[in-house]
């Protein structure tokens, strides 16, 4: 399937419309990733179709979710013999026609679990497309940040019983006011039903933790001040090999289990926090708690006690 000869003034057209609300909306810097628009490519998509029992063409638009660094548009035309067709839904609900042409292989060549509901309208050109779906988005998020999550989910709350005392060893060993404001504004959102907000709080919290954990064994270890994953993980493969030999409460363990332990808990951190269109469950945070009290354990604790074990350096 090729790309329609006009598929780059489009996309242009798209692209900057999206650029320009974020820009002069309200919608921050830090909230803009939220938007499956703003984060992802996709292929666009105009369906051109004919309504049975009329003599005219109807249209409408959506998009799939792609695994590429630059996006399309195509406009399909759907066989005219579906002007007879007696099943296709008489809807206004372009989302039911197009499941519909989905199974009936009038459209083909598209991965259903990639398209984007917000995506799906009409819109007459690629600024009003732009904007009707960047509408739709943002009001979805804002309706599940402003709304507990409890009151979208099923669960029993008799388990929302997250206490500071579960946590009262790190915040004792950590020792940073800053870290036990976020920590324990964290659990309160958790314990509000507020699952969202927490998961992306202990994102920063972990990465406290491995920072410090850093700096516990060395004065500058890091030379770039915008840190990732990939930096955090170089750095624990060095220290393994440095505290080879230090008594054992002092020692970083990173073999390739502890790696592939570190990976998991950044995929489920970034799950939230890069490409979350702004809901998490409460398994979800769960999962972030231990993956925070895993980070202690494994990494900050020995390097705590190293520094202990050597004022000198302090």
């Amino acid at each position: 399937m090729a790309d329609t000869n006009n598929s780059e003034e489009f996309v242009t057209k798209f692209r900057k419309k999206v650029a320009e609300i974020i820009s002069t909306s309200d919608i921050s810097e830090n909230n803009a990733h939220l938007l499956a628009i703003n984060s992802n490519h996709f292929n666009f998509y105009k369906v051109i179709y004919h309504e049975p029992g009329y003599s005219h063409s109807a249209y409408f638009n959506f998009s799939e979710k792609i695994e590429e660094q630059s996006d399309h548009y195509f406009e399909l035309n759907v066989d005219e013999s579906i002007a007879n067709d007696l099943n296709l839904p008489l809807s206004i609900n372009k989302s039911d026609i197009l499941n519909y042409f989905i199974k009936k292989n009038y459209i083909t060549n598209v991965i259903p679990e990639n398209i984007l509901p917000e995506s799906i309208t009409i819109a007459p050109s690629p600024e009003t497309y732009a904007f009707l779906w960047i509408k739709s988005e943002y009001t979805t998020i804002n309706s599940k940040l402003s709304n507990k999550q409890f009151e979208l989910s099923k669960f029993n709350t008799n388990l929302l019983n997250r206490s500071k005392f579960e946590f009262e060893e790190i915040i004792e060993q950590v020792n940073d006011e800053q870290f036990t404001n976020y920590l324990e504004q964290c659990i309160g959102a958790y314990n509000k039903g507020w699952f969202y907000a927490a998961a992306c709080s202990i994102g920063p919290l972990i990465e406290t933790l491995l920072y410090k954990t850093a700096t516990n064994y060395e004065d500058k270890p890091f030379k770039s001040a915008t840190l990732t994953h990939g930096n955090y993980a170089e750095k624990l493969r060095h220290f393994n090999k440095k505290t080879k030999n230090y008594p054992e409460n002092q020692r970083i363990h990173f073999d390739h289990f502890e790696e592939v332990s570190l990976e998991r808990n950044y995929l489920t951190r970034n799950a939230v926090s890069h490409y979350s269109t702004g809901f998490a469950n409460e398994e979800l945070v769960n999962n972030l708690f231990m993956a925070l009290k895993d980070v202690y354990d494994r990494y900050y604790l020995p390097s705590y006690n190293f520094k202990q074990a050597h004022p000198e350096l302090n």
